[in-house]
């Protein structure tokens, strides 16, 4: 879920807006368009450039994870591919399973040009 918001807690849409305080003077925020008309009220308001950050950090954690599977796939079919070697599987099911894990599940025609691990 990404950290920048579209809607308040309320329902309604967010807008973004500029800080013109001395404190945070061209800052942009996100702000509900009820909380202008109603100050006393608490609607959201976020930092644009934290919402980002928010969201790249969120998408390099996603990216760790995706880096992790592939590696774990990778030492998987190094695995079979070491059993088929020594002659514990048939080649065309460990080129099977092959295809599966590089081609996201859509095997190849039968080629047997397969690049070395």
């Amino acid at each position: 879920m990404s950290a920048i918001p579209t809607h308040c807690w309320c329902g309604h849409k967010v807008d973004i807006f500029l800080s013109r305080t001395p404190r945070n003077p061209g800052r942009r925020f996100y702000r509900c368009i009820i909380a202008i008309h109603r100050p006393g009220e608490s609607h959201l308001f976020k930092w644009v450039d934290e919402s980002i950050l928010a969201d790249i950090h969120r998408v390099d954690s996603t990216q760790q994870e995706f880096i992790t599977q592939v590696q774990d796939l990778r030492q998987t079919l190094e695995q079979h591919l070491t059993v088929q070697e020594e002659g514990h599987t048939g080649k065309e099911e460990v080129f099977q399973y092959y295809d599966l894990l590089w081609f996201n599940g859509r095997p190849t025609t039968k080629n047997t040009n397969y690049p070395s691990i």
